[in-house]
């Protein structure tokens, strides 16, 4: 009741009921069934960001340069992760692909 009371959407409230994360826990972990759905939905949209740019990479230079740069990517943030996806578009080779991803990678570090 608190949760409808707080206006609190419905698909929260069943979260909650069905125990995937308790009111007590929300208060432990410090942040809101809100700011923690909100971090899953940005970890959703960069793993698909990343996702998109292996696939993209795999049809233009060859399942074997999109198995390697998936390798890369996995450590990247999105600014990293940007210049890779434009890397994509711009290089003329797979191996150019590797060697920007590599750079991308070691800015990540």
């Amino acid at each position: 009741e608190r949760m409808r009371a707080a206006n609190v959407p419905e698909d929260a409230r069943r979260v909650v009921r069905e125990r995937i994360i308790q009111p007590e826990e929300e208060a432990e972990m410090g942040q809101t069934y809100q700011e923690w759905a909100e971090g899953h939905r940005l970890k959703g949209l960069e793993q698909g960001r990343k996702t998109l740019v292996v696939r993209q990479a795999s049809r233009k230079f060859g399942a074997e340069t999109g198995e390697r740069l998936a390798e890369l990517v996995g450590s990247m943030g999105p600014e990293q992760l940007v210049r890779v996806g434009d890397a994509v578009v711009d290089c003329e080779t797979g191996d150019d692909l590797l060697a920007e991803a590599v750079n991308g990678a070691s800015a990540a570090s």
